[in-house]
């Protein structure tokens, strides 16, 4: 009932525009959707106080799982402007989007990216990763993609746009350079990341490390017995001493993982849940993207710099 009731919406919406468009008021701030808290958090650096962005997805949100509610149709529809990532990271929604766009403006920030751009996991190139935030550096064409975009939408503040944009970007850059200072330090044998699902690619291209998981792309992907018992071998044979569960996967997968290996001899430690598709709680040590990015790799290092001289993990064999 209520997937009939969305989809009625929309369709109105989109056949009738001028029953949705929103009185405008003197003073009134342009109001904008953004479908992900890292979205969401990286355009309120570039619209500042001249917008009012809403967040379908707040902190730790999986858009693997998302299903939008009446509330959040309404938001769409009432805004001025949607941002979101395309490449199928919104799932089904990304249709509603499409047709969104008759009568409003809708930015798809993936369009920023050219293919030779984009990390694929197949192939024949049918199936784009759609975690293209986790580079930094492709990021910053994803912002200034969505400056630009903010300048077409609100141009009596193009200007403002421009310089906050400029701020951010500068901001992105150093961020890019601190994380690239960090993987330095990593022994480059040791430069092996085992991760419950595959959103980390862009992260392994970019800056120089190799990813692995037990699930695909979508966290709601299947993994069997073949994929652990695969995984087991391979850290083992590798002497991987940690690996590295999500804040949007259950740590069960990563538990099981755990206790393959010891049960062959070999204890891995479990680092702390990286964040893969969701900022955490504002405020939080992951409560931004820039801070998402930088906690994310910070543990990273710490957690493969650990030799088999640290007694918690390594070897179990007498």
């Amino acid at each position: 009932m209520r997937k009939i009731l969305i989809i009625a919406i929309v369709i109105v919406s989109c056949s009738c525009r001028e029953i949705y468009q929103r009185p405008k008021v003197a003073g009134d701030r342009i109001k904008i959707v953004a479908t992900t808290s890292i979205l969401g958090d990286a355009l309120k650096n570039i619209v500042g106080d001249k917008a009012e962005i809403f967040i379908l997805m707040g902190a730790g949100t999986d858009p693997h799982m998302y299903k939008p509610a009446y509330a959040d149709v309404r938001k769409l529809i009432e805004c001025d402007a949607i941002f979101y990532h395309g490449l199928h990271l919104e799932g089904k929604m990304e249709d509603m989007l499409v047709k969104l766009q008759r009568i409003k403006k809708v930015v798809r920030l993936s369009d920023a990216l050219s293919e030779s751009d984009l990390f694929y996991m197949d192939d024949k190139k049918r199936l784009p990763d759609p975690h293209i935030w986790h580079d930094v550096n492709l990021w910053q064409l994803c912002m200034l993609y969505a400056a630009k975009a903010m300048a077409e939408i609100d141009e009596k503040n193009t200007s403002y746009y421009t310089l906050q944009s400029e701020k951010y970007l500068l901001e992105l850059r150093q961020t890019d350079n601190l994380i690239r200072d960090i993987i330095k330090d990593i022994p480059p044998k040791k430069r092996i990341v085992v991760t419950a699902h595959n959103a980390f690619g862009y992260l392994g291209r970019a800056y120089g490390l190799e990813m692995k998981s037990l699930k695909g792309i979508s966290t709601v992907s299947e993994f069997g017995l073949y994929n652990l018992s695969h995984m087991i071998d391979y850290i083992i044979e590798n002497e991987i001493m940690a690996i590295f569960p999500e804040n949007s996967v259950p740590e069960k997968l990563m538990f099981a993982l755990a206790e393959g290996c010891e049960k062959n001899g070999w204890k891995v430690c479990i680092a702390p849940a990286l964040y893969s598709d969701a900022l955490g709680d504002a405020g939080g040590k992951a409560g931004t993207y820039i801070d998402m990015v930088l906690f994310n790799i910070e543990i990273i290092a710490e957690y493969l710099k650990k030799t088999a001289h640290d007694h918690t993990c390594g070897s179990t064999r007498s």
